[in-house]
């Protein structure tokens, strides 16, 4: 499921509180913590609603694809990948 700015704040927020809930943990603010440099975190921002970024090593943000990310609010941990060999 990809998440946009596009949709409704209330639409946003709800998809935002419902990605947290099901994955366990918690949404991070920005303004209280940050990743480690270069850790692959799910991120949320106004512009580009939800996906994954990184901080680099000068503590900019920057998505998937190396570009600058915008705007973002929260983040959180992703997942361990799954262990099962089927």
């Amino acid at each position: 499921m990809t998440l946009d700015a596009q949709s409704s704040d209330r639409t946003s927020v709800d998809s935002l509180a419902w990605v947290g809930t099901m994955a366990g943990m918690e949404w991070i603010s920005v303004t209280d913590r940050l990743p480690a440099e270069e850790q692959r975190v799910l991120v949320w921002s106004q512009s580009n609603g939800l996906h994954i970024a990184y901080l680099d090593l000068w503590r900019q943000w920057r998505d998937a694809d190396d570009n600058p990310g915008k705007k973002i609010s929260h983040w959180m941990p992703l997942p361990e990948p799954p262990t099962d060999r089927t």
